[in-house]
Order: C-alpha cells, then sequence, then structure tokens
C-alpha cells in the first residue's frame, strides 16, 4: 500500500522536497506519463479543488483498471454545495474556506479546513510553504458564522441575519501546513432574543495531526435583517452628517 499527498499548485514550495507529495499540476503530469501506477492511496491537502481533482482521480482509477482509496474526500465535496457556500455569506464558491460544522456528542462543531488553490486569500501571497495566518483567521470567521446558520440560529432567523463582530482575535502557536487541518468551534456563552438577535462568545481551534496550530476568540451579535438594516442606516447617515456634510458646507468659504 502507498500513499501520496496532493496539494494545490501554490504550495509546490511544499511539495518540492517530499517523495510522496505532489501538486495537483503534477499529480497530472504524473497520470499522463503513468508514473503513479504504484500509489493506490490519495491524501488530499489544502488548495485542491474539487472537479479538477475528481478529473484526475477518476482518469487514475481507469489507468489502473482498480481502485484508488481517497481518504479525506469529504474535504472538498463541500467546495461545491450552494447551501453551504450560503452559510458561509460568500458568493464565489472558491473564498470557501471550511467544510459542513458537524455537532459533536460534547458540544462543539467540527469542521475541515478546505483551501481552494483560486481563493481569494491566496492570490497575492504565499510563501508556498505555511498557511497564511489571514487564511486561519477568515476561516475562523467562516467557522462561526457557518456554525450559527447550521445549528446556533432558530429555524426562523437561518439566512435572515446579519453578523456583527464585537472582536475577533488570532493566537498562533505554530506553523499549519497544507496539509488536512481539522476546525473545533465551543460556544462559551450564548443569549439569544427570539427575532431579534443571538450573542455568542465562542473559540475556534485548528489541529494538524492532533496538534493545536491556532485559535481564533471572538465575541458576535447575529441580528436580524430588519434591525440591522434600520441601525446601519442610521449610524452611516449620523457618520455622514457629522463629517462630510460640514466639509461640503465650508467649500464656498474656502474659495473666497
Amino acid at each position: 500500500m502507498a500513499y501520496l499527498v496532493v496539494v494545490g499548485d501554490r504550495f509546490k514550495k511544499f511539495a518540492s522536497d517530499k517523495k510522496n507529495v505532489f501538486t495537483i499540476s503534477e499529480l497530472e503530469k504524473a497520470i499522463w506519463q503513468g508514473t503513479v501506477q504504484e500509489h493506490d492511496q490519495i491524501v488530499i491537502g489544502q488548495g485542491v479543488e474539487h472537479d479538477r481533482f475528481l478529473g484526475l482521480a477518476n482518469l487514475m482509477e481507469r489507468q489502473r483498471k482498480g481502485g484508488v482509496q481517497v481518504q479525506n474526500m469529504m474535504q472538498i465535496l463541500d467546495q461545491c454545495d450552494p447551501l453551504h457556500q450560503r452559510s458561509v455569506h460568500k458568493h464565489k464558491r472558491e473564498n470557501v474556506l471550511i467544510t459542513k460544522p458537524v455537532a459533536q456528542a460534547d458540544g462543539s462543531y467540527v469542521a475541515n479546513l478546505s483551501i481552494c488553490d483560486s481563493g481569494e486569500l491566496l492570490n497575492d501571497h504565499s510563501t508556498g510553504q505555511h498557511i497564511q495566518g489571514i487564511v486561519l483567521t477568515e476561516a475562523g470567521r467562516q467557522m462561526l458564522i457557518s456554525t450559527s446558520e447550521y445549528h446556533l440560529l432558530d429555524d426562523a432567523d437561518r439566512n435572515r441575519c446579519y453578523f456583527v463582530l464585537n472582536s475577533l482575535n488570532t493566537e498562533f502557536k505554530q506553523f499549519a501546513f497544507p496539509l488536512p487541518v481539522t476546525v473545533v468551534f465551543r460556544a462559551l456563552s450564548e443569549s439569544r432574543k427570539t427575532g431579534r438577535y443571538l450573542k455568542v462568545d465562542c473559540e475556534i481551534s485548528f489541529y494538524q495531526n492532533d496538534l493545536l496550530v491556532a485559535v481564533v476568540r471572538s465575541n458576535y451579535c447575529a441580528y436580524s435583517s430588519q434591525y440591522i438594516d434600520e441601525k446601519e442606516s442610521e449610524l452611516a447617515n449620523t457618520a455622514y452628517g457629522t463629517g462630510y456634510q460640514q466639509v461640503d458646507a465650508a467649500e464656498p468659504a474656502l474659495a473666497a
């Protein structure tokens, strides 16, 4: 039994000196050249996108005339789920960073990190080795939103709320690399008023190879859309009225 780890092309430096780690482009080339026949186990790392990987996995199976076992296919399946995409409040599926949070017996919720190579946070800067801290921070933000949408909000409020972050702090314990990462959400306290708001203090932990690599702590509120629309408009008008209107009123005098 031989395995290989597949990562996105943006992590080519991580893959460059590791025998059993291929970028998705290297895997594609190796399949066409017939040089991956000995591998029958695949582990999906970060940066891998569902559609491209599925095509290559199917081709690999046909070439081998036998099964190729993907150990963690669930890591990329939710990339194609529009309901999950809605739960993290993203318009583009490549910007979704987590799988669906699943409830656990201890009251926590667990998901997997699922980074796409074409995601917005990888478009400009990457060392090619570790996962950027801002990616984990955004994944934590998505985790609190998605967990709330799936599990914490009342049925009548789901997909009808605006989320407001009162605080969001990330503590980095060590580098996370483009391998599987488990994300765990724990609510430390909750308060709610039906039809109005849900307030939560939470802690979101990131684990790789059973080691804690980062913790995101947040205090946030999910408000009904009607309430926050009214409040946001009020504050926006106040900000404009106390600043820019004064500047406009002063312009004739300055011109004189």
